[in-house]
């Protein structure tokens, strides 16, 4: 049987944890194998996979990101330490087209919490991760990573919230423009948007709208050229009690929110990713639930994908394989087709095992594609880059003995094999 406290707390995103992660309090808990990945400082070395042999000092591991700027070039990114949820490090992995290998990534608090949760990639010489670092005496800061073709290297980056700020996507369409959200803390207990702007020069915190309620996570953007980008998240809205979808768009000279549909009108309609391949094709992916209070009851969640034609907005039809949860996490759009498209995420099969979902846009409708699945118990996925119609990458964690192990896949085309 599956451990539900134990997917709650991975999948912290579902719940209304926004400002407990902000504030330093929630880590991913329990323990993954050991992978032997290379510890920051250290020369990269190819990163093992659960059919490897696994150490017996047990570590956790999550892997929440993935983004590629072609068939040879991707990271993806994430964090790990000890089971005992003492501590983690920054995890960054590069993919050259065949393989993945661990390449040293700094920690600004040794022995406290390093965590990465999104990553964009431009070039072989310029890439981007983001995410943020704590500790018991130093609240949530943002944390943000440049990688220049050599090395990854903390860069400057804004706080602007009296009890932390935490970072969960970033997105870059130049070298000299780039996104990256998540959410602040006040010290009243507001949580609020957070959005940072990078012009090629310096990170800058912008005016982004917040709801006026609380609950609040922004959790994806997708930047598309210097007068387009989107953020997208949820927040509880506490005059209706539920969870509602919301939109952030950026129209070169402001941050404005746009309607956006919730088709459960009385529970929860959360958005967790954003992908465009233009002004006019943005897609969004989330799960709605019809009662609020239900994530992590696993027991009526359905996948949610909307998109934005230029001007609005609209549900668009996807496939719930399960009858009880279904989880999208992530999206990316081939920016070269607007007939491609990839959503992942997980669903709850009727023998009570957690199985990879991926969707798949035609141009016409989105089906499901059958994807491995290397644990008979638990399989997630969080993120995916669509490079072309015959490639595409997904990154996610699954269970082992003792915990979870990271894993990647690959869609050669034909299907998706394990990475």
């Amino acid at each position: 049987m599956r451990d539900r406290g134990l997917i709650c707390k991975l999948h912290r995103r579902y719940a209304a944890t926004a400002l407990l992660a902000i504030a330093g309090s929630l880590v991913v808990s329990s323990g993954f194998g050991s992978l032997g990945l290379a510890s920051a400082g250290a020369d990269p070395v190819s990163p093992k996979l659960a059919s490897d042999a696994v150490s017996s000092t047990a570590a956790s591991y999550y892997l929440p990101g993935v983004s590629a700027d072609s068939s040879t070039d991707a990271w993806a990114v994430g964090y790990y330490g000890p089971s005992d949820d003492t501590s983690s490090d920054t995890l960054a992995l590069h993919w050259n087209g065949s393989k993945w290998a661990s390449v040293s990534s700094p920690n600004p608090l040794p022995g406290d919490y390093n965590q990465l949760e999104g990553v964009s990639a431009l070039s072989a010489k310029d890439a981007w991760a983001v995410g943020d670092d704590y500790s018991s005496s130093k609240p949530a800061a943002t944390l943000v990573l440049h990688w220049n073709g050599t090395k990854w290297a903390q860069v400057t980056s804004p706080n602007v919230g009296t009890e932390g700020d935490s970072l969960k996507a970033v997105s870059a369409d130049s070298a000299g423009d780039a996104w990256a959200v998540g959410n602040t803390l006040s010290s009243t207990g507001s949580v609020d948007t957070l959005i940072l702007h990078w012009n090629g020069k310096v990170w800058s915190h912008v005016s982004s709208p917040t709801p006026a309620n609380s609950g609040l996570s922004l959790s994806g953007v997708t930047a598309i050229s210097s007068s387009a980008a989107w953020a997208v998240g949820y927040y509880y809205n506490d005059t209706t009690n539920t969870y509602d979808s919301l939109t952030l768009r950026w129209n070169g000279s402001k941050w404005s929110e746009v309607s956006s549909p919730n088709p459960d009108a009385t529970g929860e309609d959360r958005l967790n990713a954003v992908s465009a391949d233009g002004p006019d094709d943005v897609w969004a992916v989330g799960t709605l639930c019809p009662t609020v209070s239900a994530r992590c009851a696993f027991s009526d969640e359905s996948t949610f994908v909307l998109h934005w034609n230029g001007k609005a907005w609209a549900k668009v039809s996807s496939p719930s394989p399960s009858t009880t949860a279904n989880f999208l996490e992530g999206v990316s759009a081939d920016r070269a087709s607007a007939k491609d498209a990839w959503a992942v995420g997980w669903y709850a099969t009727k023998s009570g095992a957690d199985d990879t979902l991926t969707l798949h846009w035609n141009g016409a409708k989105w089906s499901q594609v059958t994807a491995p699945n290397p644990s008979a118990q638990t399989n997630f996925l969080e993120a995916v880059a669509a490079v072309s119609k015959s490639d595409a990458l997904a990154v996610g964690q699954y269970s082992i003995s003792g915990g979870f192990d990271y894993f990647g896949l690959h869609w050669n085309g034909a299907k998706w094999v394990q990475a």
